[in-house]
């Protein structure tokens, strides 16, 4: 079944309006799409119909295995998002994510770890295993850490033309977050 066949049976199935609303895009764009008559980019309306019904997915480098649409929506996204996830998913898009078409790239691009969901918990659990093996403690250098996060803060803000700031408190919240985490892992222990 070709992309135009599963938009016609969806159409037929449910309604233009709710195919519209599924898609994001509007009911007179998927009539000219069934009628022959659409002069936009194909392209771009067969992705998100193999996106939304037929389950066309792709591996992001931060969210793991996402449909392709949303994809496509993180990467138009116009501003970079006050979260540390949204930030992280602005900056994998433009540092040669295999799935990103923007032409645009950071002047100083991040490391990406493209990898299954399984096969990072598989290297998550080895992690885990091998820490617990070892009986040295290393201990946590939080004014290495602190310099380390101020000075990407300062590459960050100057090529996204972004706060400094407001960069170096989210990095800080995440580092945060991590020791957190890891404290939080020991009690456990």
């Amino acid at each position: 079944m070709t992309w135009l066949d599963e938009l016609r049976k969806q159409v037929a199935d449910t309604s233009l309006n709710s195919v519209a609303n599924a898609m994001g895009v509007s009911k007179a764009m998927i009539s000219q799409v069934l009628n022959g008559k659409y002069q936009g980019n194909m392209q771009r309306v067969q992705s998100l119909v193999e996106s939304v019904y037929m389950g066309h997915t792709v591996v992001c480098p931060v969210l793991g295995e996402i449909p392709k649409h949303k994809c496509l929506a993180h990467q138009n996204a116009k501003h970079v998002g006050s979260t540390p996830n949204a930030i992280r998913l602005w900056k994998a898009c433009r540092s040669g994510c295999p799935n990103s078409q923007l032409e645009e790239r950071l002047s100083t691009p991040i490391r990406l770890s493209i990898e299954s969901k399984n096969a990072k918990q598989q290297s998550d659990r080895l992690c885990r295993q091998s820490s617990s093996e070892q009986t040295k403690v290393r201990q946590y250098d939080a004014a290495a850490v602190c310099a380390r996060l101020e000075r990407q803060a300062k590459t960050d803000s100057e090529s996204m033309k972004g706060n400094y700031h407001r960069l170096y408190i989210e990095l800080l919240k995440r580092e945060l977050m991590a020791v957190g985490n890891r404290y939080n892992r020991l009690i456990k222990q």
